[in-house]
């Protein structure tokens, strides 16, 4: 099975390593970024990152909002498939669909989203 490169935006690097452990078993590699300012998403433009297949963020980020960087990675046309991860509400459906975002509920059951995952690079 082919090994997947993922982008996953999270302020806390447990929960980033957990999710990390968990997806290598289903053949996918999270690539943390931690600091979700404008210099820590720099990283976005390197090569690794620019490959990465899909996007996870974090709902909240100490001082930012999960759903703000996911619109401002949209402004800048980024057409990847985007996650909200969150232990918080499901924001309104609306929303999540104008920014082409799949809400995912933590603790997450990681095999379905590694599914989901595979499921919408399929599709693109």
């Amino acid at each position: 099975m082919e090994v997947i490169n993922v982008i996953y935006i999270n302020d806390d690097s447990l929960e980033a390593d957990i999710a990390r452990l968990h997806l290598q078993r289903q053949y996918i590699n999270v690539l943390h970024i931690q600091d979700p300012s404008a210099a820590g998403l720099a990283v976005l433009n390197e090569q690794e990152y620019q490959n990465a297949k899909a996007i996870l963020i974090d709902m909240y980020l100490g001082g930012y909002y999960g759903l703000e960087i996911a619109q401002q990675l949209r402004d800048a046309g980024d057409t990847r498939p985007f996650y909200l991860v969150t232990s918080g509400e499901r924001p309104d459906q609306e929303l999540l669909n104008e920014l082409a975002l799949t809400f995912v509920q933590t603790p997450p059951n990681f095999v379905q989203l590694a599914q989901m995952i595979r499921d919408a690079i399929d599709d693109t």
